[in-house]
């Protein structure tokens, strides 16, 4: 049985997938996306997706139907429109109702990168490294009425290396996602699949914002590591205020020698090639920084010798 499959989602994995699902005997036939920031019933003021991706064009690209997120009622008049028999929500915020699902013959699947049950929920690739994981994973899953809760059709691990960045756990779990597809997909279109229930403790996870990227100094040079490493490029980075100026703080690793200082304060005399910021235990070499405008701010903070950054999160 061929499949013509309806995606839901506006990340730079929605378009992986689809272009992956486009060169197999499966066809994406539609597309729901959302815009860059848009309401959510746990945040109404909006909530800001990171790594949002314009689908309208991509959509034309490859021949799929677009349609921008409203309603439900929307969602259902769009899929109505198109002969679809699978749906895939990758790069997806909400929770799929039944009225939508129960307008496709086969099970209606979710990507989400985590070892489900643990981290159902938002933001787990950063959570994972914000707890210290050594290891991090992808499921496939059917959708349902709860949160990330449905059987498992595919799942993989990966580990977390002590030098890895958040961006570097978005490309092992791209390419995760896309070999278990390669599985899973004709196995549910030939009815072969053999899901199962999910096993182990479950455990949540919450979204993240921007301003969640606040350094506190006062933590730790390990825990002020890990927050950068989190939340660098694709997501908006961590940043920290100096003489207020905002500097978003990309890279960086910690000092194996012992600087005393106040918590905050900048050490970069001339015999260090890079800035380092003393935190609450040990202290934070800076290798990649800028403003707000993109510049680059490491020559600023080499002259900052001596100034404190603010020391905790606002």
């Amino acid at each position: 049985m061929s499949g013509r499959i309806i995606l839901l989602g506006s990340t730079d994995l929605t378009v992986a997938v689809a272009r992956r699902l486009h060169s197999s005997p499966a066809a994406v036939v539609g597309i729901v996306s959302t815009t860059e920031v848009f309401p959510i019933s746990y945040q109404p003021a909006g909530m800001y997706n990171s790594r949002h991706v314009d689908i309208e064009d991509f959509a034309s690209s490859i021949g799929a139907a677009h349609s921008l997120y409203s309603d439900t009622d929307g969602v259902v008049d769009f899929v109505k429109k198109i002969d679809a028999n699978l749906l895939i929500a990758c790069g997806w915020h909400r929770i799929v109702p039944s009225r939508v699902r129960e307008l496709f013959a086969k099970p209606c699947l979710g990507l989400h990168a985590s070892i489900l049950p643990k981290y159902r929920g938002g933001a787990p690739l950063n959570w994972a490294i914000l707890n210290g994981d050594k290891e991090a994973g992808v499921s496939i899953f059917e959708l349902s009425g709860g949160v990330d809760d449905g059987q498992i059709y595919g799942q993989t691990r990966f580990p977390i290396l002590t030098n890895d960045y958040i961006g570097d756990l978005v490309l092992k779990s791209e390419v995760s996602f896309l070999e278990l597809l390669d599985n899973v997909i004709p196995e549910i279109l030939a009815n072969q699949s053999k899901p199962s229930q999910q096993s182990g403790r479950i455990s949540y996870s919450l979204q993240r914002s921007p301003e969640d990227g606040n350094i506190d100094w006062g933590h730790s040079a390990r825990e002020v590591s890990k927050l950068v490493r989190a939340v660098s490029r694709p997501y908006p980075g961590a940043f920290s205020v100096l003489e207020e100026q905002k500097i978003i703080i990309w890279r960086v690793k910690e000092v194996d020698c012992e600087i005393s200082g106040a918590i905050g304060q900048i050490a970069a005399p001339k015999s260090f090639e890079d800035p380092i910021v003393v935190a609450g235990e040990g202290a934070i070499s800076i290798l990649e920084a800028q403003f707000e405008d993109g510049s680059n701010a490491i020559p600023f903070l080499m002259k900052s010798h001596n100034r404190r950054f603010d020391r905790s999160c606002r």
